[in-house]
């Protein structure tokens, strides 16, 4: 749970701070952690994220969930890049599946944002702007 916790803290206070939201985020996915503090340990390191997992779907998990919380700003860090691609590494993943599971996390995003919208009522040509708007400024291409 700490590495998640560093990983998230890191990902969440890497782009120069953190506002409620997103410390509301953090206190729902890392609960016992104060975000400040495990922000101030800095990201894990090589051996702690070797070590964090004892499957690739736990290590899977770990890497999507960083993902998910770096986009759901609708934006993405040159810093929350970073993190997540020594994160990756540090798990064990090669570029090609740390590639994956970035772009697995993009479309779960844009995806449910999509949902959120037609369940709002929007009109499809609205709808449709908002995903291409939502999925350029996260990187993701449709």
């Amino acid at each position: 749970r700490s590495v998640v916790a560093r990983i998230l803290a890191a990902v969440i206070t890497g782009d120069g701070g953190a506002g409620d939201h997103e410390r509301g985020v953090f206190a729902g996915l890392a609960p016992g952690f104060e975000l400040d503090a495990t922000a101030a340990l800095g990201p894990p390191g090589h051996f702690e994220l070797a070590s964090a997992g004892s499957t690739t779907a736990v290590k899977e998990t770990i890497l999507l969930l960083g993902w998910v919380v770096a986009v759901t700003d609708e934006a993405l860090g040159e810093g929350e890049v970073a993190v997540l691609d020594a994160a990756a590494a540090g798990l064990g993943f090669a570029p090609e599946a740390a590639a994956r599971l970035k772009r697995t996390a993009q479309a779960y995003v844009v995806e449910q944002a999509e949902a959120a919208l037609v369940g709002a009522g929007w009109d499809p040509a609205s709808t449709a702007a908002e995903v291409e708007r939502l999925a350029a400024a996260i990187g993701f291409k449709t």
